[in-house]
């Protein structure tokens, strides 16, 4: 049994790691740079050069406008959201078995079937368990008894979770 509170902080580790770039996403923007730059060069064929500054100067911006909104802007918004919702502020009360999860607060029992969950995350600090590529259940790693305990939490969600790609997050 697990029982702990949500921090700002875990709400913005869980935000970070729900926006992790997948291997997909990186080839999807290696490939549309390659047809950028292959259509500048071809738009203008007498002074590659030229074409070659322009497309600089596109990725440049578009890679600072990535970085400002994915390290500035979302985390501001994740505590932005994390101070509105006083439902993810409560102490939450987390158990499992075979069949499912069962989660507690104090306005709130819940029911979460492990074949209701699509797929699971983690990071250093917490596991996000994913009911859709959008909705998640967080529980901060902090709230474990020792690494061993964190170790056999792992051991279960990688029997009872499907094997499906992590979710695609958008930017």
């Amino acid at each position: 049994m697990l029982q702990f509170e949500l921090t700002a902080d875990d709400y913005v580790a869980a935000n970070d790691l729900n926006t992790r770039w997948t291997r997909a996403r990186w080839l999807r923007v290696v490939l549309m740079s390659v047809a950028l730059i292959g259509l500048a060069i071809w738009k203008v064929p007498h002074d590659p050069q030229r074409a070659l500054v322009m497309v600089g100067l596109y990725l440049s911006a578009l890679t600072v406008l990535l970085l400002a909104y994915r390290y500035a802007y979302l985390p501001w918004r994740a505590r932005h959201v994390f101070a509105q919702t006083k439902a993810l502020q409560r102490p939450y009360t987390w158990d499992w078995n075979d069949d499912q999860l069962n989660y507690k607060t104090d306005l709130a029992t819940g029911i979460v079937p492990w074949t209701n969950l699509g797929t699971w995350r983690e990071n250093e600090s917490l596991f996000a368990l994913y009911a859709s590529p959008i909705a998640f259940f967080l529980l901060p790693k902090r709230a474990f008894a020792d690494d061993a305990a964190i170790e056999a939490f792992r051991a279960t969600l990688r029997k009872k979770v499907a094997a499906v790609p992590p979710p695609e997050a958008s930017f």
